[in-house]
């Protein structure tokens, strides 16, 4: 095992950053790989208060990130906001090739991120993919949570454990996939989405039948106590999993704007709204709100 305690970074990557430096054509090109590490009480004063990548990057084993801070100051002269009490990502759509299938990070079993904080956006995980002109159409970016679990994180803002922000809207082959695990006790203190905040991507809960997904006790101040999804025409999918004990003004579990929401299986109980839709809130023109059995 490994270990990266209380070290600091004026820009970003608290512990460390990772640059591939150049244009990536394969998963085995440049990657960042994290196995059975203990990374806690690191801060950087931009974003990834732990860790910052700019490559492919994977976390297994049994490994803990913690007690990690990021300031999540803008960058200056730009109107990027940053993040990440734990981690930050940043891609850009032109490193994908035909090649290539995408890009996924994926948090596995034996994964615990806890007690990360930042005053940006994203309590635990920050992530930004960059527009670009040359775009390849077929390109993913995908989040997955396989069994790690997100706890007692927090941000000033948006996105209480995750936070996620897609430039374009062209192509919603990009998703967050919560299939399993847990994200419980989460906060997005002044702002949308208490357990994960994400912006032109889909969002697909609970896609795993004979493993639990657990969401519960997660806060935000405005929208979506769990779950807020934004973005025109992307939808929000709950085919399994728990959204227990959430809390917001609008939205209690899910809020989803300019988007639809599908609800075909999973327990929506004991979520509170201040305003409107205890358990979900719809907003925008052009959306539906379709459940089925």
């Amino acid at each position: 095992d490994c270990e990266f305690a209380n070290n600091y970074s004026s820009g970003y990557g608290g512990a460390f950053y990772w640059n591939a430096g150049k244009k990536i054509t394969s998963t085995t090109d440049s990657m960042l790989n994290i196995n059975s590490c203990n990374i806690h009480h690191n801060k950087a004063y931009y974003s990834g208060g732990a860790i910052f990548c700019e490559a492919f990057m994977a976390i297994t084993g049994n490994t803990k990130i913690y007690n990690n801070h990021a300031n999540g100051t803008p960058v200056p002269n730009g109107n990027q906001q940053n993040g990440g009490g734990a981690i930050g990502i940043k891609t850009y759509e032109n490193k994908n090739t035909t090649n290539m299938p995408g890009t996924s990070f994926i948090l596995s079993e034996n994964i615990e991120i806890y007690d990360n904080t930042t005053d940006g956006y994203g309590g635990a995980i920050w992530m930004l993919v960059k527009k670009s002109s040359s775009m390849n159409n077929d390109a993913t970016f995908n989040f997955q949570l396989n069994g790690a679990k997100l706890t007692n994180n927090s941000a000033c803002y948006s996105g209480g454990a995750v936070y996620m922000h897609r430039e374009t809207d062209n192509n919603y082959s990009c998703s967050v996939l919560l299939d399993y695990g847990e994200l419980n006790n989460n906060k997005a203190l002044n702002s949308s989405g208490g357990g994960v905040y994400t912006e032109n991507f889909n969002i697909n809960i609970g896609n795993n039948s004979s493993k639990k997904l657990i969401i519960s006790g997660n806060t935000a101040k405005e929208y979506a106590g769990a779950v807020y999804a934004t973005g025109a025409g992307v939808a929000c999918s709950i085919t399994n999993g728990e959204l227990t004990s959430n809390s917001a003004e609008n939205g209690g579990a899910i809020a989803c704007v300019d988007g639809t929401v599908n609800v075909n299986g999973g327990l929506l109980k004991d979520n509170t709204a201040t305003q409107y839709g205890g358990a979900v809130y719809v907003q925008g023109t052009n959306v539906n709100f379709n459940i089925s059995d």
